[in-house]
């Protein structure tokens, strides 16, 4: 962008990275358009932990508050065997304590509700609306939106996931390395497990795939899985896989 009057941003993806460069940009005086695949805000998701470098970055953004009041109170983190016996337990507390208090656990959905509710009026957030491509000029980007609209542009900021349209059009498919693991994440209601659990995150003691639960609201279990998987690509049946991965952890 040059000098003189602010430039205008369409960013990709309304996710926590999109939400967050949006507000910095607006902030800065740019206006800004967010364009979003998704028919609207998603409810799911896992949790994130923010400490150091996070919390700094969440008081200067102005949205600690808000994450402070949605923030989850755990008391430990515990591996348990596939009977839930605990094999090793961490008191949160301690890691806490070396933070100097500015831990907190916040479910994706509330910390993407938090970044959209600081948004001024110089952002406009389009949801239904993916980027279906774009001209970079060198002077500036024509972004052509799912809406059939174009809009013209000084920076184009692709913050779509790891399978982002915009970086493989820029850099094609080979711009990430596989690491080999695949992750699901689902929530089911149980309230025996959840009663169980309490403000614990307990994790399997397990070697190759693991899960790890979490109490919700309202009686409602999060899971995380984690497994190693030689094949990059997502699963046709997500849901057999994670019955035959995870099923044997007990």
């Amino acid at each position: 962008m040059g000098e003189g009057a602010p430039g205008r941003v369409v960013v990709c993806g309304a996710g926590i990275a999109g939400l967050a460069v949006a507000h910095r940009l607006a902030a800065a005086g740019c206006e800004v358009l967010v364009a979003e695949r998704a028919a609207g805000p998603r409810e799911q998701g896992f949790v994130l932990d923010f400490w150091g470098l996070g919390v700094d970055a969440a008081r200067r953004m102005g949205v600690l508050p808000g994450l402070r009041e949605r923030s989850r109170r755990v008391s430990r983190w515990a591996f348990v065997d596939e009977r839930g016996r605990s094999r090793a337990e961490l008191d949160v507390a301690g890691f806490s304590r070396a933070q100097r208090g500015a831990l907190l656990t916040v479910a994706r959905p509330d910390v993407e509700r938090v970044l959209r509710g600081s948004l001024g009026g110089g952002v406009e957030v389009r949801y239904g609306c993916p980027v279906v491509g774009f001209d970079d000029d060198g002077s500036g980007v024509l972004v052509s939106l799912g809406d059939g609209t174009r809009v013209a542009a000084d920076l184009l900021v692709g913050a779509d996931g790891i399978r982002s349209s915009v970086r493989e059009a820029l850099f094609g498919s080979g711009a990430l390395r596989y690491l080999g693991l695949h992750m699901a994440v689902w929530s089911f209601e149980d309230p025996d497990l959840h009663g169980w659990l309490g403000d614990r995150w307990c994790l399997t003691d397990s070697w190759g795939a693991q899960v790890a639960f979490s109490a919700a609201d309202a009686g409602w279990v999060t899971a995380f899985g984690a497994h190693r998987s030689a094949v990059p690509r997502r699963p046709e049946q997500p849901r057999s896989v994670v019955g035959a991965v995870y099923g044997s952890l007990g």
